[in-house]
């Protein structure tokens, strides 16, 4: 954010992304001063929805097997509205429904930026945030510990991921208007624990007297409106593991963040908004305490160097690349999972408060650092071993997207309940459907017109895709819809869609199967 004409200055070599933002934004007058350039987007990044091990958990057996609801990057870019939109200094923040940044996607992400736009966006003012799902496709980081279970290094993951992160970007280029930025906080109950107390226990008293929960309650949102004071998107941290699927899922989702930002974006205007509800983080997983003490540490060097008191740092996370857990000195003795995993040691916290002061006293300064070695770029040294799809078959007289278990003839049904349909189907690593779909539910419309009405964006609607064996060519597809209240009466039928790959050829055969109409009422 901007600061009397000063800008944060995002240091590569540390991976981290903090936004400090004036509270005096928290409320405006009705009539808009547009004192920014404001963009968004927004894109479809669902990688390999069969056989690709999901990143989080890191269990072998945890291979996607569908999709509950696609996965997205969303895209803000705010820039200075003093200047021409080519020249206005901006930072651009990327929320990725994925479970963490990775340093080769966001190396690559630069490289494409650059062959667009020269030096406009760069290690300097880009961060790549993800949400910490552990039910998206692995396989993308360039670490060899983090692409174990994927088998190695899985291609479509990386590309998904490289490519809807672009995209995104552009599209928030593209159309960046005035605009200006609201802020809000308020406190969140019942809504997040502490997984580790026993750590947290072992901060000193005095420090942990100062707080009344053991974990942060404060929501902070940030909302971005146009010219007119219409809303355009909105960013929201809440400190929040965001894993309410557990290790046995095996349908792709962004979870439970994912979840929060699907819903604010149907709540408002269908899609015109676009919303992100994110993990407040860094490039590590930082606990409450450390967290607490970072963000402290910052603020006071602020302070001290002429800010006012009345700001708010948020630790942006799992950004740009990641380093796993980072705890206090106390919480590391402990050894619990995050102090197991604090990879650098129990002075990890200190260096990062050392040089996040040292930064926010370039940043009050108006100075630049030294950015640093630039990180590798290993992704050309990496291999895979997942096998890739030899051929896709049906038995004889049975087609592609054939209905193998339908809808009841006659259906009926009310919100509340499940209709499903089964099809032969293919293996979905075939084409990823970017922007598509797997499954539909539509509506006959009066005139006898059928409309799509849910797809895989939706959380009602669910693709699961299974094969009779593990080294079987055929493969089902269930389309499950669990109707919705919202859901209009009327006549209704379940789709697939789908593409088959044949042993000799590479031209793929797309289908499609329909089910038995049924009633909604």
């Amino acid at each position: 954010m901007e600061r009397s004409g000063t800008w944060f200055k995002f240091s590569a070599a540390f991976f981290c992304y903090l936004m400090i933002v004036s509270a005096s934004l928290l409320f405006r007058a009705a009539s808009v001063n547009s004192e920014y350039l404001i963009g968004v987007g927004s894109y479809d990044i669902t990688g390999p929805a069969a056989d690709v091990n999901m990143m989080g958990y890191a269990m072998s057996g945890q291979n996607a097997a569908g999709i509950h609801f696609r996965l997205r990057s969303r895209a803000f870019i705010i820039a200075e509205a003093a200047t021409t939109s080519s020249e206005a200094k901006r930072i651009a923040y990327v929320n990725l429904d994925a479970c963490m940044g990775s340093q080769a996607v966001t190396l690559s992400v630069l490289s494409r930026l650059k062959q667009r736009y020269g030096d406009l966006y760069n290690e300097q003012n880009v961060a790549i945030s993800g949400i910490h799902t552990h039910s998206g496709p692995g396989g993308y980081l360039q670490y060899v510990i983090y692409i174990i279970t994927a088998l190695g290094f899985v291609r479509q993951s990386f590309d998904a991921l490289v490519d809807g992160i672009e995209t995104s970007i552009v599209q928030a280029h593209e159309n960046l208007k005035p605009g200006a930025i609201y802020l809000n906080k308020d406190v969140l109950l019942h809504a997040n624990i502490n997984r580790s107390p026993n750590a947290y226990l072992n901060n000193p008293l005095a420090e942990r007297n100062r707080y009344q929960y053991d974990v942060d309650k404060d929501m902070l949102l940030l909302k971005f409106v146009d010219g007119t004071g219409a809303a355009v998107g909105a960013l929201n941290w809440f400190a929040v593991h965001g894993t309410s699927m557990n290790n046995s899922n095996l349908l792709i989702s962004g979870d439970n963040k994912g979840a929060a930002s699907r819903f604010m974006e149907d709540w408002f205007a269908k899609g015109q908004i676009k919303s992100s509800l994110i993990r407040e983080g860094r490039a590590a997983e930082f606990t409450t305490m450390a967290g607490r003490r970072l963000r402290e540490a910052i603020t006071a060097t602020l302070v001290e160097q002429g800010y006012s008191t009345n700001i708010e740092v948020v630790i942006s996370g799992l950004t740009n690349t990641y380093s796993q857990y980072v705890t206090t000195f106390e919480e590391y003795q402990v050894q619990r999972y995050e102090g197991a995993s604090t990879l650098y040691g129990p002075h990890t916290l200190s260096a990062y408060i050392q040089e996040m002061k040292r930064l926010a006293i370039a940043l009050a300064g108006g100075s630049s650092v030294d950015p640093g070695p630039t990180p590798p770029y290993l992704v050309d040294q990496l291999v895979g071993f997942l096998p890739g799809v030899v051929v896709d078959s049906t038995p004889a007289g049975i087609n592609f997207g054939d209905v193998k278990q339908d809808v009841p003839q006659n259906a009926s049904y009310t919100a509340g309940d499940v209709v499903e349909a089964v099809f032969w189907s293919a293996c979905p690593r075939n084409d990823l459907f970017t922007n598509a779909t797997f499954s539909s539910v539509e509506q006959q419309s009066t005139n006898g017109n059928w409309i799509p009405v849910f797809d895989d964006e939706d959380w009602e609607l669910r693709f699961l895709w299974s094969r009779p064996s593990s080294l079987s060519p055929q493969s089902f597809a269930t389309i499950r819809w669990e109707i919705p209240t919202m859901a209009a009466p009327g006549i209704y039928r379940l789709r697939h869609f789908g593409a088959a790959k044949p042993l000799i050829g590479s031209s793929l055969n797309y289908f499609s199967g329909t089910s038995l109409t049924f009633t909604v009422s």
